[in-house]
Order: C-alpha cells, then sequence, then structure tokens
C-alpha cells in the first residue's frame, strides 16, 4: 500500500493555534481582569489497539496489525499504527483502532481514534470516535471526529471539542476548523475557555458564540454574546479582540466593541481593626460601560496600563463607583473616558465630550449632586471609588438647591472641598445668588467662601426680607451687595461680607468694612466706616396727628459710624462710635445711639448718648449735652445735661440742665431737670 507522505506543519501549527488561543484567552485576560487560573481533569488513558478485522463489500486489500514509520535522513517523522486496515477500490485505507505519532524535538504528539480513513486521491484523512490528541507541556485535544482535508491545508471538527493545555487551561466549543495556510483558528457554538483557581476557588471563565485567532496578525477575537467572569468581575460585550506581542504570548492590547458593560473588582481600602492593626476593608466592584473599549497592558502583561471607553449609539462611556464608607455611587459618563491605572489598581480617567458626574445615596436613590462640563480629569480613592474631579471648560455644579457655573472647578468628593474659579464663578440659590472670580465651597458645612471682587443678589424670603431691619424694604428688585470677600454659610443662613462692603436697593445704602447677616436670628451688624442711607416710613399715619416733620423735610436719614447692629427681637437700631446722623439741615453726633422702630418699621424714638449735640443748619444753632431723644412723631429733640449748652450763630450760648428743641419752629425751651421716671439709659 502507497503510504502518502503528511505534510509535517498540520500538527505543529494546529498544536501552536490551540497553545497561543488558551494563553491569550486565560493567561492574557486573566492579567487584564486580575482573574485567577483553574485546573484540568487529566486525560483519560487511550484505549489500546485491538487487530479486529471490518468487513467492506468493495475491499481491494485487507491487512491486521498495521504499522508504518516515515523516515528522513535516517529519522523518525511519523508513525502510523492500527489494529486493522482495508483499502477499498477508489484507493481508500479504512483504519481501526489508529495511533499516530508525529516526532518532533520539542515533544512527540500523539492523536488516537477508534477509526481512520484516509482518502488518498483527495488527500484527507477523517479521525472518528473518541479522538484525543495530546503533545508537549500537556497540550490535549478530545472530540468524536476530527478531519484533515485539502493536502492538509485544513483540520476542523464537525463535533463538540474540549481542549487543555499546561497546568490548567481548558475550554470547548461545538466545532472547531483549522485553516492551515492561513494560520486562522475558528471555534463555533458555546465556546469556553477556563483558567486556574487560586486561593479564593474562582476561575476564569470566557464564553461566546465564536472564537478566531489569526496567527499570522498575532490577532485573537471572541464574537457573540462575549462573557468574562471571574468572581465579582464581569466583561460582556459582542466583539472582542487581542493582540500578542511578537516575541511571546502575551496580550498587548484588548479592544471589546458594541454593547461593552461590565465591573471589575477592585481591592479594598485599608482600615483601622480592633485590635488596632490595618485590615482591608471588602473590595468593591466598579462599573463600566460603552459602546467599545480599548485596553493597553503593562509591560508585565498581567496588569492593566490604560482604558478607554467609548460611547456609541445613544450610550455614553461610562464608571460606577461606590464610596465604601458612606454607600454613595458615583457615575462619570462621557463621549470618552480614559482611565490610567498604576500597579494594576485605577489612578485617573480622562473624560471628553458632554461630561456628566452624579452622586447618589444608593440606598435610596436619592441624587445628591451633579456636574456638567466639557472635560473632566477624575482621580479615584484606595478602594476604587471616585474620590474627585477636575472639571474645565464650561461646567455647572449642583449640590441640592445650590448651583454653581464657571470655567474651572475642582471637587473633593471624600473630603468635601471644592475649589471653583472662572470668568466669573456664577452661584445660585433659592435665597440669593453670588458672582465671584473665585469660589471655595465646603459641602460638610454648606459654606461658600468667595474672593476677588464679589457681587451678590439677595432675595427676600418667605421667611422676611432679603436683609433683617427696617432698611432696604423700599425700592424694586433684590438687595445687591458687592464687597472684595464673602463667606456664606447656608446651613446657618449667615452671611458675613468684607472689605470694602457696599449693599443697596433702591435709595437705601449700607457701607463698611464688614457686614453680617444672620436672617434666622433677624439680625444686622457692619463694622468699620459704617455708613448708612435710609428712608424710613412715617411711624404713624399722618392724618391722625402723627409723623410730625419740618417743612422741606426729605424724610431721608444718614448716619455715620464705627459699628452698626440691627437687633430684630428688640426693634432696635443701634449705632457706637463717633455716631453723626443727618436728616436734612438737621445733624446729631454722639458716641452711641439707638433707634427704636414702630410697628410699621418707621422710625419711632432716637436716642444719643455720649458728648451729645443737635446742630440746626437752618437755624444756625448748636445744643449741646450728655443725651438727647428724637421724637419724630412730636417733632421735638429733648437734650439733657450738666449743663446743656445752646449757641446761636452770632455765638451767643445759654445753659441749663433741659432744652426741649421744636424742630418745626426752630425755638427751644428751657425746663428742669427730668424726672427719674423720665429718665432713659443711654445707648
Amino acid at each position: 500500500m502507497k503510504i502518502r507522505r503528511p505534510r509535517v506543519p498540520l500538527l505543529v501549527r494546529l498544536r501552536k493555534v490551540l497553545l497561543v488561543v488558551a494563553i491569550l484567552f486565560i493567561v492574557g485576560l486573566y492579567g487584564l481582569y486580575r482573574f485567577g487560573r483553574s485546573g484540568i481533569q487529566e486525560p483519560s488513558t487511550p484505549p489500546p489497539l485491538t487487530s479486529e478485522v471490518g468487513t467492506e463489500e468493495n475491499v481491494a486489500t485487507r491487512s491486521e496489525g498495521f504499522d508504518y514509520t516515515q523516515y528522513e535522513e535516517g529519522e523518525p517523522l511519523f508513525r502510523v499504527q492500527g489494529g486493522t486496515n482495508t483499502v477499498d477500490l477508489e484507493g481508500n485505507a479504512n483504519l481501526q483502532q489508529v495511533r499516530i505519532t508525529l516526532y518532533r524535538e520539542d515533544g512527540d504528539y500523539v492523536a488516537t481514534s477508534k477509526e481512520g480513513l484516509y482518502r488518498q486521491q483527495e488527500s484527507s484523512a477523517e479521525l472518528e470516535g473518541e479522538v484525543y490528541l495530546e503533545g508537549p507541556e500537556n497540550l490535549q485535544i478530545w472530540s468524536e471526529t476530527l478531519r484533515v482535508g485539502s493536502e492538509g491545508s485544513r483540520v476542523e471538527s464537525p463535533t463538540p471539542v474540549r481542549f487543555g493545555y499546561g497546568d490548567g487551561i481548558t475550554g470547548s466549543a461545538r466545532s472547531l476548523r483549522v485553516e492551515v495556510p492561513a494560520e486562522v483558528l475558528i471555534l463555533q457554538g458555546d465556546v469556553t475557555f477556563r483558567g486556574r483557581a487560586e486561593d479564593d476557588g474562582q476561575p476564569a471563565v470566557l464564553t461566546a458564540d465564536r472564537g478566531f485567532f489569526e496567527a499570522s496578525q498575532r490577532l485573537l477575537r471572541a464574537e457573540g454574546g462575549v462573557q468574562l467572569v471571574n468572581g465579582g468581575s464581569k466583561l460582556s460585550t459582542v466583539r472582542l479582540s487581542a493582540y500578542l506581542a511578537e516575541d511571546s504570548d502575551r496580550i498587548t492590547f484588548v479592544r471589546a466593541k458594541w454593547k461593552v458593560r461590565g465591573e471589575i473588582l477592585l481591592p479594598g481600602s485599608a482600615v483601622s481593626s480592633v485590635a488596632g492593626g490595618a485590615e482591608l476593608a471588602p473590595a468593591v466592584p466598579m462599573g463600566y460601560a460603552g459602546g467599545a473599549m480599548a485596553a493597553l497592558m503593562a509591560e508585565d502583561g498581567r496588569n492593566l496600563q490604560q482604558v478607554e471607553l467609548q460611547g456609541g449609539a445613544g450610550q455614553p462611556a461610562l464608571f460606577n463607583s461606590t464610596d465604601p464608607e458612606t454607600g454613595h455611587w458615583r457615575r462619570l459618563t462621557a463621549n470618552v473616558l480614559t482611565a490610567d491605572f498604576e500597579a494594576g489598581v485605577l489612578a485617573t480617567v480622562q473624560a471628553l465630550g458632554q461630561v456628566y458626574i452624579t452622586e447618589a445615596d444608593r440606598r435610596g436613590g436619592t441624587l445628591l449632586r451633579e456636574a456638567r462640563a466639557e472635560r473632566a480629569n477624575g482621580r479615584f480613592g484606595p478602594a476604587g471609588a471616585l474620590a474627585g474631579v477636575l472639571l474645565a471648560g464650561n461646567f455647572t455644579y449642583r449640590d441640592g438647591a445650590i448651583t454653581f457655573n464657571g470655567r474651572r472647578a475642582d471637587l473633593d468628593f471624600v473630603g468635601g472641598i471644592s475649589e471653583l474659579s472662572g470668568g466669573p464663578v456664577e452661584v445660585r440659590d433659592p435665597s440669593g445668588d453670588l458672582d465671584a472670580p473665585r469660589v471655595r465651597y465646603n459641602r460638610d458645612g454648606e459654606r461658600v467662601q468667595a474672593f476677588g471682587g464679589v457681587r451678590t443678589r439677595l432675595r427676600d424670603t418667605t421667611a422676611g426680607n432679603a436683609l433683617p431691619g427696617p432698611m432696604m424694604r423700599r425700592g424694586e428688585g433684590p438687595v445687591w451687595v458687592e464687597s472684595d470677600s464673602a463667606i456664606w454659610h447656608r446651613d446657618r443662613e449667615l452671611y458675613v461680607f468684607r472689605d470694602g462692603v457696599r449693599a443697596w436697593r433702591g435709595k437705601d445704602l449700607l457701607l463698611a468694612d464688614e457686614v453680617r447677616v444672620q436672617r434666622p436670628e433677624d439680625l444686622l451688624s457692619a463694622k468699620g466706616n459704617v455708613k448708612t442711607v435710609w428712608f424710613p416710613p412715617p411711624s404713624s399715619d399722618p392724618s391722625e396727628g402723627g409723623g410730625a416733620r419740618r417743612a422741606g423735610d426729605s424724610g431721608v436719614i444718614e448716619v455715620d459710624a464705627g459699628n452698626f447692629t440691627y437687633l430684630g427681637a428688640e426693634r432696635k437700631l443701634r449705632y457706637e462710635e463717633n455716631v453723626v446722623i443727618l436728616r436734612d439741615d438737621l445733624r446729631l453726633a454722639c458716641q452711641g445711639a439707638d433707634v427704636l422702630l414702630a410697628e410699621v418699621g418707621g422710625l419711632n424714638r432716637l436716642t444719643c448718648g455720649g458728648s451729645a449735640s443737635l446742630q440746626d443748619l437752618r437755624q444756625g444753632r448748636t445744643v449741646r449735652g450728655r443725651r438727647l431723644v428724637y421724637d419724630p412723631d412730636a417733632g421735638t429733640i429733648d437734650v439733657v445735661g450738666n449743663p446743656v449748652r445752646v449757641k446761636d450763630r452770632q455765638g451767643s450760648e445759654l445753659t441749663g440742665q433741659r432744652v426741649i428743641y421744636q424742630l418745626e419752629s426752630g425755638t427751644f425751651e428751657f425746663k428742669g431737670p427730668p424726672k427719674a421716671t423720665e429718665e432713659r439709659q443711654e445707648p
């Protein structure tokens, strides 16, 4: 019988293809997703060769104990053995209990089967019935059928196959085909690869509808329902491609396309134990999704160096992480996300195009805060949660009812401190707005600090006016405040404006070095170079005889002082330190003044004490004493002292213990000292 010399590279190429496929899917992706490996079953012992002879009608020759070895230069190349063999009239050889051995320097390859058919005219062969192939490094293949056709250019198994390699790589598929000249291996139907489990006992499992390996391109692909799972780490996609290094089976690059999503189980963060030592908190999975993903491996071939996620088909790229301390989940989405790893741990991520960040209470699902920007750089904590993000370009950041707009922001989700800047930063809140070149926001204390020239708009609230006190109640629109810096304690409704403070509404005005607004306590205070311009309403209805004023009285009151306070509980304005009060041609001066307010908010009584003086500029008269009391309804000023001095423009001076000065007529009357019940405590 003439035996055609088989093509030597067939089993070699088959072995290399399976070897690379196994290594690529398991070892490489193990490095990418930190997956473990699992063990494989030992192959069953090949069945012994027998001498049972079959019968066929068109048998040309029949023999038993077939054994043929091909030599080259005295060295064996391959050996074919069979218990029985027959050759039909077409030259097709049927072998029973087949055993084929291929001799190579790196180790022998042995294939066994119950039956074998060699078609001489087609230069093809078929092995059927418990086909088993083993080779060096524990390479193993199990199948019911293995066909070699087209002069060895194609090897296929139309029946389910199982394979293994090394100490722990196993896999299976419904069918297998190898295009030998193109060096392409194709696995079809329920393709599965498994790795060896480590200490946790969880093997890596990769499943797909189809698997391809193109040896010339060093490219491995899995298609259709691709799933990669190991413990808490998962990957699903429609297509997965991986590239190998030129000089090894190490993965250098991986790409996934269409409906990419999954979770990576990140190491837990270090926390203190009860015994005082350090232990790791439970590992936390980080979710990701996108239309496509590309991953660059580190030089060790085990850890990730960079991952890029791209959105597509209406789905943005996203990273989703959970803070183990608070239980909040934080999601980062964008058109493109590029993550960088350090020693296999996720460190930073760059986001481009339609960046959207959300933080929510995972237990209740309540949205806590959100941000939008053109670009962003995110950073991650040791537990894998998004710890902070740097927003660039036009951004919007919303935390509850407060909103920030600007050009640049550094948000710290862990520490709760955010630095915002822009031209300017716009802060919007139901109770007021603030614009400034630079803003610092403390989330825990709900404190907003603004610097570099601040413009604030305070609105009236349901609880009261924009500013406590009677000033700035008249006029249209909000109360405006300008200052060099400002601090806004939102949780306490406390506003502090510093350096060059100017507040106004309509014609009312407040100037000072510092102004404090405390809405819940109904307090307003100012310090340093204080000036107020106030148009108080009449304290009572003039038709009933109240609210008397001199002819030509404009109703405006201007006050200069060192300090100013409005005490809402007492309905009192208090001025301190070198107080000067102007009302048209009336000038009052003292060291401290208290203004009592009427029910309707107008001026009820003004008491000025400590070197008090009254100047009637219209009459050219000055009255000096220890204390004066201005009663706007009566139109009088009561001056007491020991003595009270009255001087006119000619220099004439009169003295007494008490003077009642009539504002309308400009006349005055000396009286005796006030009774004890009439004395009022000086401010």
